[in-house]
């Protein structure tokens, strides 16, 4: 049991329940049938299509392109120093 305790909160998958600083994030979520009937409202209502492949393709093109940007300004930021674990 301490074990299964250690591993969930390594994951930050203990909550406290009532509790108003870390509750439970998926308490909120719609019930499973209520989910169904908003599928298709909620992504219409967020200005997102219904399927998510494309705008996680434009996320993944961002996100790839931030990296490279960072990685090219390494060697030139004095702010920043990478050094090599021991």
């Amino acid at each position: 049991m301490l074990e299964h305790l250690h591993r969930s909160l390594r994951r930050r998958n203990v909550y406290a329940r009532g509790g108003g600083r870390w509750p439970d994030p998926r308490a909120k979520l719609p019930a499973e049938d209520r989910w169904e009937n908003a599928q298709t409202t909620v992504p219409t209502a967020l200005g997102l299509e219904a399927e998510p492949a494309a705008h996680l393709a434009e996320l993944d093109g961002a996100l790839h392109g931030a990296y490279h940007q960072v990685v090219a300004g390494l060697p030139t930021n004095s702010a920043v120093s990478v050094k090599k674990a021991s």
